[in-house]
């Protein structure tokens, strides 16, 4: 296996639809349950030049077997979590600089 080769989430949506995010890390929540940085990852070219760049945040719930998606509610833990992640993320691009 490539050992730069993305770590790719594959999430069907209520209509049935499948889309493909990158997971830039994971951390631990507050409450214990996994945390991923996640981009999309677009078929389209056009679609990659529209994005904004910057990673949404999940909390990777295991449910009847299986695992669910949500948002993370909280606006001070949303902070909290984006501020941990932007360093992790950093350091893993850049190093210690």
């Amino acid at each position: 296996m490539d050992s730069f080769a993305p770590d790719v989430l594959t999430v069907t949506d209520g209509s049935g639809q499948e889309r493909q995010f990158e997971i830039l890390d994971r951390v631990e929540g507050k409450d214990g349950i996994s945390c991923l940085a996640v981009v999309p990852i677009f078929e389209n070219k056009e679609d990659i030049l529209s994005d904004i760049g910057d990673f949404d945040i999940v909390k990777l719930k295991e449910e009847d077997g299986g695992f669910v998606l949500t948002a993370v509610d909280a606006p001070d833990e949303f902070d909290s979590l984006y501020k941990n992640l932007e360093k992790r993320i950093e350091k893993k691009l850049y190093g210690d600089f």
